[in-house]
């Protein structure tokens, strides 16, 4: 759904996804060789597939933002525990980019992340890109 702004043409994607695993969920320590390694976790690489999978399905054919990202990211938790929401974008932001959203994370410019409401049976992230 692409619209004029400001006289440039302006892409806008919304997506949901269920919450990542926590952070301490996503790397496991795997010994090889004589030397500890930390590698994703399988629950980290199944929520991966899943919303790679989904951001695919969701958005469908759209064009590739090449140039200047806007990323909001809204979480919507299941229950009013408390919760960093700073650990929820590196897995946000890697899925987008496994999805072909946009081909590098150095092209997110802005990123702003704000708890929305509380889903009781699910949590939820709701992302919205913008880009040129």
């Amino acid at each position: 759904m692409p619209r004029k702004r400001r006289g440039f043409l302006l892409s806008m994607y919304q997506v949901l996804l269920p919450l990542p695993p926590t952070a301490n969920q996503r790397l496991m320590p795997v010994y090889q060789k004589g030397h500890l390694r930390l590698i994703k976790s399988t629950a980290y690489r199944k929520w991966q597939e899943a919303c790679v999978y989904k951001v695919k399905a969701d958005l469908g054919q759209f064009t590739q933002l090449t140039e200047d990202v806007h990323l909001t990211v809204i979480a919507h938790f299941p229950d009013r525990r408390t919760r960093d929401l700073d650990n929820l974008l590196k897995g946000t932001c890697d899925v987008l980019t496994m999805a072909g959203v946009y081909d590098d994370d150095s092209h997110i410019t802005d990123i702003h992340i704000q708890r929305g409401e509380i889903f009781k049976n699910n949590g939820t992230l709701e992302i919205q890109i913008q880009g040129k």
